[in-house]
């Protein structure tokens, strides 16, 4: 969760204050209604919807809070879109609130790793080939990590280009070797959405997926399609859904033992 899942600037008070405390915080109610110079009862009238709070009280608040230039403005922009009683405005402001949040919730804030950047060509040809990640992963796997040459066998590639990417790797600081078995950084990777390479990267695995998928025997593999109508809010939802169930799954993911490698894909169309 983050404050771009609210529309309500009550409850996204409500979510800082709770981040606040369970990152060991001392705050309570009584102290953020100080600083905000208010008195408590009337704060708390904030808090439930029958008062409403001015851009001063808001700009003590994010200070309070130490927010950053983006969610400050973000803020403002819910304290607007409560405030007006214009209904044009509102249906403007809301628009804008609405791109906000499609461009902040984007998986990789959901994923907890940071962003390695492109910065050359070798680490562009990574991601170019999506054969390199799934060599990697297998890299962290006993039966691979003693005997990487067997990876080629079991992914049905050659040993010259098992051998490319294992440089490649090795260019990257990803991997190295003790003369006995292969060592492997912990150095988290993931492609931002924002880079030239996404769209390229993003077409290959889904040609990758499709296929392994007619590789496998029926019971190894798991699909699911379907075509459905609803409004932009219900795909916006569908959405968030589906970033918490990342979050669920990369938790499973880290705690389980490193017997097997899977692919997940998941793509959200608009045809019309």
């Amino acid at each position: 969760m983050s404050i771009y899942n609210n529309i309500d600037y009550r409850k996204a008070i409500k979510f800082l204050f709770q981040s606040r405390k369970k990152l060991g915080q001392k705050i309570t109610y009584q102290r953020l209604a100080e600083e905000l110079q208010l008195q408590k009862s009337h704060f708390s009238q904030i808090l439930s919807g029958t008062a409403e709070m001015n851009h001063d009280h808001m700009f003590l608040l994010v200070n309070f809070f130490e927010l950053d230039k983006e969610k400050i403005n973000y803020m403002h922009l819910l304290l607007e879109y409560s405030r007006t009683s214009l209904q044009k405005r509102k249906k403007e402001i809301k628009t804008e609130i609405q791109n906000i949040q499609k461009t902040k919730n984007l998986t990789q804030e959901y994923l907890q790793v940071k962003t390695q950047k492109i910065k050359n060509e070798v680490s562009t040809e990574f991601f170019l080939d999506p054969y390199n990640q799934l060599v990697f992963l297998m890299l962290k796997m006993k039966i691979f990590k003693k005997n990487p040459q067997s990876i080629a066998l079991a992914i049905n590639i050659s040993t010259q280009k098992l051998e490319r990417i294992l440089l490649t790797l090795n260019q990257l600081g990803l991997v190295d070797s003790n003369g006995k078995e292969i060592l492997i950084s912990e150095k988290p990777l993931h492609l931002s959405k924002e880079t030239s390479v996404f769209p390229i990267w993003s077409s290959q695995m889904r040609q990758l997926a499709i296929h392994r998928s007619l590789q496998n025997h029926p019971g190894e593999n798991y699909n699911f399609s379907v075509f459905f109508t609803g409004s932009e809010k219900i795909r916006t939802e569908i959405q968030q859904n589906f970033f918490e169930f990342i979050k669920e799954a990369q938790k499973l993911s880290a705690s389980s033992k490193k017997e097997s490698i899977f692919q997940l894909n998941f793509d959200l169309l608009k045809w019309i």
